[in-house]
């Protein structure tokens, strides 16, 4: 896990003061918008220009975002596995498989599962969230639309089947 925020330099986002961006959800009959602005010195949380501190929404939103930095600083909270030469669900592309689960009720979420498939370059290009670790998968995206964000390599975009999809807008560091 270490290894996957490295390659993506996620590790470089607290060199900087705040982080904004738009988290958008396309769900069946609606979209999800909400713009943030992240004080990562102070922690201090905006959403949509009015002080919102450490909501929900704004869980959801950042490990959407950043996904593997989260998992990784929530480490002491996890169960890891890594299987290699597994085929990806959506992409059907030769992966390794890295297994987090939430232990023992631990966690914002406990007891979940993501299955997260990498690259030889230790880059995501899937994931799979098992609500309370049950098969089949909740919710299955391909990661894509990756860009440089100061020193942050991020995928922009997720998308799943039945038409679901996540992406970031007006991703930007200060």
């Amino acid at each position: 896990l270490h290894d996957i925020c490295w390659a993506n330099d996620l590790f470089s986002l607290y060199e900087h003061d705040q982080l904004f961006f738009t988290f958008n959800a396309q769900l069946p009959g609606k979209v999800v918008q909400r713009e943030w602005e992240w004080h990562t010195k102070t922690n201090r949380v905006f959403m949509n220009g009015s002080e919102q501190g450490q909501s929900k929404a704004f869980i959801n939103d950042i490990y959407w975002l950043l996904f593997p930095l989260k998992a990784y600083q929530d480490r002491d909270q996890i169960e890891l596995s890594v299987r290699e030469n597994q085929l990806s669900p959506l992409l059907q592309a030769d992966s390794t498989e890295v297994v987090i689960r939430y232990v023992s009720g631990k966690g914002y979420t406990p007891n979940d599962t993501y299955k997260l498939y990498v690259d030889d370059n230790l880059i995501i290009r899937e994931w799979s969230y098992l609500k309370a670790g049950k098969e089949p998968p909740a919710r299955m995206t391909a990661w894509g639309n990756y860009q440089t964000i100061g020193n942050m390599n991020l995928s922009l975009n997720r998308e799943g089947p039945d038409g679901f999809k996540v992406w970031f807008d007006g991703v930007r560091v200060e």
